[in-house]
């Protein structure tokens, strides 16, 4: 809120008004003089004063409003005219007994006009030196300062010195317009009708700043509803006294208008408009001075009405003076005057006193020097020296002396009062107390001292940018990364123009998407190359910064180095893979040491009967079963170890587990000890699953076997049951190694004990190869099994405690198909089957070859032997028509089975190939479509599997294949 008081003595007012009633007491005279001459002769008096008063007015006055300039003038047209000059102007000529229209224009339509005699009455034209040459004024109804209006947010406008070379928009012929052209800023001006029209332009962000009266501005803002913009605290170089204005010369029209203007402040009006217009945003400034120097004019102008003009007036100025010595006593601010030779104090407000303490004979004469505190001495010399110079002086920051010893900081603001001749008389002072202010920006800059102490201090890099993405800060370490001494030089730079340039455009992607999306970007690895051309790891978090306006201004971000962790975790990740190829090389040992001793039996058991079938021929008979048996072992245990590698080609085909597991549990009640008994629940109607028969029975009798031998000697109990389970997304189910089991439906194959149980040290390594608490040697065991499972996309849980048993639960997914007819799962006695035809048999290993190739020929088939592939491919070359099928090995040598099959398929694909390996069938689909292969037989297998394998290839290719 801004003030303008006029402060006068005692003795001055006391001057004035001896020597105003002089002149009304001569008035008086004359006047009666004139009443006298006008009885004499009344026709000619008449004649004259009619006259008179035609020259001088007109019978209904053209009064001129400007459009929309709130809250002095509202409204766009004649009829809508409205505003605190419209409703002032309204009451006055109501008091004068005017008559009047008002025509409402632009502002510099409007003035264009007066200036041209076509309007009488210009009811809100700001005072000037200029304007006096073609206007004579009223006495001011409201004092305004100029003041300048930004976007928020707008860092490079503080002061009115930073508007040069910006571009500024004025009201056309405005006082800010004036003001600026004689700022030489004219090349910068962008001119507008209306206040809403520029506020409108500013907040669109296409020029920089606004100047204006600030209560226009202000309401303009209010009107406007544009929260983009504020107004500076530094008041723009220009004020702007309002008036009513008349054409030059016409007196006693600007008489009857001063006269009204009067009777309005007198009878409350005025002040009841200025509350409705004006409210807290401006306060009134009309003085006792301006109206004195009007009022004795139209004291003379009214000599008629003297004596009642006398009685009333007197009575008027009396109300005035004891109201605005009330206003001027009791105003927020602290008021004096000084005389200008002596600087002694010559008059002050109740304020004043209030806040030093003094008493007003204590103050009335003494230096004006002597309220100060001596420790600004000389600040007060200064300021003294400018007023004198200059005739004023503003915003000088002292401190006063208070009786009691406090000092009080005042912001000191003075105008001098001068003589006809320009000589300084005495000052209109007034004193602001900033202790407040003080206070707020002594806390606000230890904040800004603490924070900043804070960033420096900061084990972190903290920077932040604009929406150009230009650095705006950052801390003391960040600058030394860019480069730099210190966080100043970086300010208004970019990406490119620091050591890290080679990320410029990496870093600037990341601010954009984080600018224009609004989300931040946390907690991510990426490269910087440092000042020294090294390159290091940072972890970096960015997040978008917002204006009061909630709009985004820019990106704030941190990062830390972590070259040193990362380092640390290659180095570890080193160690981790060095210790995981020593565990592997110890597991290849363990399995390496299982697998021979488990080997070396079956070979023992081979040998040992091949000797005694030589010793006896006879014996042959009774010894070749046990030999095929320990084959079969060997057979199984490389089974196991693909299993285990997950390797092998499961017989995938929809199951009821059901009878499978009533099968296992029959067979196995038979053979095991009969102080474990096992009990099986086996009645829940279960869902059929998606399995390998084979396999899943080997993980039944696994168990069970490892139940039976817990148990040991001991009477105890092997409970197996079927269930199914449901895992719901998020659910916290996790298998045995705490791995989350996937959502969804299963059956589940419980396995359950009242054995010895296990130990966590057991425990953590039963799923190793050969590892046994029994002895060395018995085979992959639950490494076996848990591959198994695994090939199934099955889960496990395992549960168990020394002296408690072991509890073991596997999940099996539920085939979702549907419901599947349980013969499937069936299957009758091999029929009498031979074959016919000619087989490329391809084999590198002689034994196998000629093995194989005997069997082939005992089920009927002609062979055709090639120990390579190359060799098989000439072979077939040669026999096209009479070959209908090939039964290849894989690893060969001079070309393997895998070129050969290619080669093949380009010769004739309708060729059915049946593929034999010892490396597992999953190796095989990895590396050939399954839907290419004809037939599948792993190796070792005797007649009745080589049978089934091509009867199953011949049966299905029908005659067609066979060549029949």
């Amino acid at each position: 809120m801004a003030y303008s008081f006029t402060s006068i003595s005692r003795s001055c007012f006391s001057r004035a008004m001896h020597n105003v009633v002089h002149i009304l007491i001569f008035l008086m005279v004359t006047n009666a003089a004139s009443l006298a001459l006008a009885s004499a002769t009344p026709n000619t008096y008449a004649a004259q004063k009619y006259a008179s008063s035609t020259n001088e007015q007109k019978t209904s006055l053209v009064v001129g409003s400007e459009q929309d300039y709130p809250p002095f003038a509202t409204g766009m047209t004649d009829t809508t005219a409205g505003g605190f000059t419209v409703d002032l102007w309204k009451a006055v000529a109501a008091e004068a007994g005017l008559n009047y229209s008002i025509r409402v224009l632009p502002f510099h339509q409007v003035l264009h006009e007066f200036k041209g005699n076509n309007i009488d009455v210009l009811i809100n034209l700001a005072i000037s030196d200029e304007r006096r040459q073609f206007a004579d004024f009223s006495v001011p109804h409201v004092t305004v300062h100029g003041a300048i209006f930004t976007r928020k947010g707008e860092s490079g406008i503080r002061t009115e010195e930073d508007l040069a070379g910006k571009s500024i928009i004025v009201l056309k012929a405005d006082l800010a317009h004036d003001y600026a052209l004689s700022k030489n800023w004219g090349k910068q001006l962008v001119l507008v009708n209306t206040s809403a029209e520029g506020m409108r332009l500013l907040a669109s962000g296409k020029h920089d700043a606004m100047l204006l009266a600030k209560l226009a501005g202000m309401l303009t803002l209010h009107e406007t509803k544009l929260t983009n913009i504020t107004v500076l605290k530094t008041r723009a170089g220009f004020s702007q006294k309002f008036a009513f204005a008349v054409p030059k010369g016409k007196s006693e029209l600007l008489g009857k208008i001063n006269e009204g203007l009067a009777l309005t402040k007198s009878n409350g009006t005025y002040d009841a408009l200025y509350e409705k217009w004006f409210g807290i945003y401006e306060a009134k400034e009309v003085g006792l001075r301006d109206t004195l120097k009007y009022v004795i004019p139209v004291v003379v102008l009214f000599s008629g009405f003297a004596g009642y003009a006398f009685y009333r007036r007197n009575v008027e100025r009396k109300a005035a003076e004891r109201k605005y010595r009330d206003l001027y006593d009791h105003a927020p601010d602290m008021f004096l005057s000084f005389e200008a030779k002596s600087a002694a104090i010559i008059d002050c407000n109740q304020t004043l006193l209030n806040t030093t303490g003094y008493s007003r004979e204590e103050i009335i004469g003494r230096s004006m020097n002597e309220l100060y505190h001596q420790d600004c001495a000389e600040q007060v010399q200064a300021a003294f020296k400018t007023f004198m110079s200059c005739k004023e002086v503003h915003g000088v920051e002292l401190e006063l002396l208070c009786k009691d010893g406090r000092k009080v900081e005042v912001s000191m603001n003075a105008t001098a009062v001068c003589d006809g001749h320009g000589v300084a008389l005495h000052s209109r002072t007034a004193l602001r107390d900033i202790s407040e202010r003080k206070r707020s920006e002594e806390i606000i800059i230890n904040s800004n001292k603490l924070l900043h102490t804070i960033i420096n201090n900061a084990p972190m890099r903290i920077f932040w940018k604009d929406i150009n993405l230009r650095y705006l800060g950052c801390n003391q370490l960040f600058a030394e990364d860019a480069g730099v001494g210190c966080a100043d030089e970086l300010i208004g730079k970019d990406d490119y123009q620091v050591a890290w340039k080679e990320q410029a455009e990496l870093y600037r992607v990341d601010d954009l998407r984080v600018i224009e999306s609004g989300i931040p970007k946390l907690s991510y690895e990426e490269p910087q190359t440092t000042p020294e051309g090294s390159q290091i790891w940072l972890l970096t978090s960015k997040v978008p910064l917002y204006n009061e306006a909630n709009q985004v201004i820019g990106v704030l971000g941190t990062y830390e180095d972590i070259t040193g962790r990362k380092l640390a975790e290659e180095e570890k990740l080193i160690l981790q893979q060095q210790l995981q190829q020593s565990q592997k090389l110890e597991s290849l040992g363990v399995l390496s040491g299982g697998i021979a001793h488990d080997f070396n039996n079956i070979l023992a058991i081979i040998i040992g009967y091949c000797g005694l079938i030589k010793m006896d021929n006879k014996i042959a008979e009774k010894y070749i079963p046990e030999i095929e048996k320990a084959a079969e072992r060997a057979a199984e245990l490389c089974r196991q170890m693909l299993a285990y590698a997950g390797r092998t080609q499961l017989n995938m085909i929809p199951i009821n587990m059901v009878p499978l597991m009533d099968e296992i549990v029959t067979m196995l009640k038979s053979t095991l000890p009969h102080n474990a008994a096992i009990k099986a629940d086996l009645s829940a109607k279960t869902p059929f699953i998606c399995g390998d028969p084979n396999q899943l029975k080997q993980i039944a009798m696994n168990l069970i076997n490892n139940s039976s031998e817990s148990i040991g000697k001991e009477q105890g109990e092997i409970h197996v049951s079927l269930t199914t389970a449901s895992v719901s997304a998020g659910q916290a189910v996790n298998d045995y190694n705490g791995t989350s089991i996937p959502a969804g439906e299963y059956v589940c194959l419980e396995v359950a004990d009242t054995g010895c149980g296990m130990d966590p040290e057991t425990i953590r390594r039963i799923f190793e190869p050969f590892y046994t608490t029994k002895f060395a040697g018995r085979g992959l065991g639950m490494s076996a099994v848990l591959g198994i499972i695994t090939a199934h996309k099955g889960a496990l849980q395992l549960y168990s405690k020394p002296g408690r048993g072991t509890n073991v639960k596997i999940f099996f997914p539920i085939l979702k198909e549907g419901s599947i007819e349980e013969g499937l799962l069936l299957k009758g006695p091999a029929a009498p089957w031979r074959g016919c035809g000619t087989i490329l048999l391809v084999e590198d290993d002689e034994q196998i070859l000629k093995i194989t190739s005997t069997l082939l020929e005992e089920m009927g088939f002609s062979v055709i032997e090639s120990a390579n592939g190359r060799e098989a491919i000439e072979q077939y070359r040669n026999n096209p028509a009479n070959i209908s099928l090939v039964i290849t090995d894989m690893g060969m040598p001079v070309m393997d089975g895998y070129e050969l099959f290619r080669e093949l398929k380009k010769i004739n694909p309708k060729l059915k190939i049946i593929v034999s390996s010892g490396f597992g069938d999953a190796e095989i689909t990895s590396r050939i479509p399954p839907k290419e292969i004809t037939g599948l037989i792993s190796k070792p297998y005797n007649y009745d599997q080589l049978r089934e394998a091509l009867k199953s290839v011949v049966d299905g290719a029908g005659t067609e294949i066979m060549g029949m």
